[in-house]
Order: C-alpha cells, then structure tokens, then sequence
C-alpha cells in the first residue's frame, strides 16, 4: 500500500519512504514517474475543464519516463485536436517541439528575443526522416 503525505513522497522522511514503498532505489524511481505523469495528467485535465483558448505548458514532460512522456504527448495533441485551442510549449527538449508543434520559435536572451521562427508542415504522427528534418533545421541554429 502507497501512503503519500500532503507533499507528495518528498515530503515523507527516508524511514517512512523505506515504511510504505520498501527500500528499493528501483521501486521509489518507478513510483516517483508513476507520480509525475498523474500529476501531468490531473493538471491537464483542470486546465481543459474551463475550455480554455490558450494552454500554456511549461517544460510539462521534464520529470517523465520515456512512456509516461509518449502517453502524455498523444494526450495534449488529442486535446489540442478535440478543443481546437491554442497549445504553447516551452521546452529544452527538440525531439518533443518536432513532434508536437506546428511552429518552433528558438528564443534566446536576454533581452528575449525570437532568432528563428520555423515552420513544422509534416502532418501527425511524424515519421522518423520528418523529425529529422526538424532536428536539424533547429540544430542548424
């Protein structure tokens, strides 16, 4: 049985951790994505709930395994697709902006300032030699 305190697993002493998940580096790694990608998934839904125009996602797959960020990647471009909103993404990540953005504007600063604005035309799901060209047009910067 998982007991999770109001703060989440950090906010449970190493003992009460070791208590509740056993000892297992491995099992506390696990869990700790298991975690993310509900918290990723339960805030997605409390921003769609209102219908919103705009969704405004800031590094939102940093702290995902690579399946947990895959689910949550097909899971804001099936939103995006049922609402029709406006989808911002601020990552680091350029595999995730090739495979999620329509348009990728590399910043940089400050003073903030757009040096590049590339267009991504290549319908969904992208290939792997379409996500190769989005690498390396942004790589190119």
């Amino acid at each position: 049985r998982v007991v999770i305190s109001g703060k989440g697993l950090h906010g449970l002493s190493a003992p009460r951790q070791e208590l509740y998940l056993g000892n297992s580096g491995t099992s506390m790694r696990l869990l700790m994505g298991i975690l993310a990608g509900q918290r990723m998934r339960a805030s997605l839904a409390r921003a769609l709930v209102s219908r919103p125009d705009l969704l405004l996602l800031d590094e939102p797959f940093a702290a995902l395994d690579h399946a947990t960020r895959a689910e949550m990647q097909a899971l804001v471009l099936q939103a995006h697709a049922e609402t029709g909103c406006t989808v911002v993404l601020v990552t680091h990540d350029v595999p995730d902006a090739a495979r999620l953005a329509d348009r990728v504007l590399l910043v940089e600063g400050p003073p903030l300032r757009v040096r590049r604005d590339l267009a991504v035309a290549a319908p969904r799901p992208r290939s792997a030699p379409e996500l190769a060209a989005v690498f390396a047009a942004v790589e190119a910067e």
